[in-house]
């Protein structure tokens, strides 16, 4: 699909989500990116004008959710989409029985949201006590990586596989 559609700006789970399907999805993409790259590299090495040649350089937006939040200084991005934007993004959770089932995701993402555009004006963009910036009434945040080498998108692949998660402990 990456190679089909030229993709080069990819949302995904940020790199400490705990939840298993969100990292075997996050560990394919960054494989299937970083294949991308090491073919482009290779191709531009023998034939620079090769017209099937998959993007050069990916830009990933990691997101938070309530399986990885992020401390403060953990995020480069923030968004305030419109109020519009953000209904369309929550109709689209309530698409999917397993986001409002058992728990509700829907309710989960826009109170986070809510919270990070309390929180995140004053604490992180203009400091404690300080006149905050107007955001919208929601706000969210992700880790942006640009990345433009097999290189760097190994090294990403190698630090994201090397965390291992603490077992899970019963209440």
């Amino acid at each position: 699909y990456l190679r089909k559609s030229g993709a080069r700006v990819v949302l995904l789970p940020h790199l400490a989500d705990t939840h298993p399907t969100h990292r075997a999805v996050l560990l394919t993409a960054l494989t299937a990116m970083y294949h991308l790259l090491q073919a482009r590299e290779m191709a531009a090495a023998s034939t620079p004008q090769a017209e099937d040649v998959p993007p050069a350089e990916f830009q990933l937006f990691m997101y938070e959710g309530p399986w990885s939040l992020f401390p403060p200084g953990t995020y480069n991005t923030v968004s305030s989409p419109s109020p519009a934007s953000f209904q369309a993004k929550l109709r689209a959770v309530r698409k999917h029985s397993s986001q409002t089932d058992r728990t509700p995701y829907d309710k989960a993402t826009d109170s986070l949201a809510v919270l990070r555009a309390a929180l995140v004006p004053e604490q992180d963009l203009a400091g404690y006590g300080e006149q905050p910036p107007k955001l919208g009434s929601q706000v969210e945040l992700f880790l942006h990586i640009h990345v433009s080498s097999s290189n760097q998108m190994n090294e990403l692949i190698k630090w994201f596989s090397s965390r291992h998660l603490p077992p899970r402990q019963e209440l």
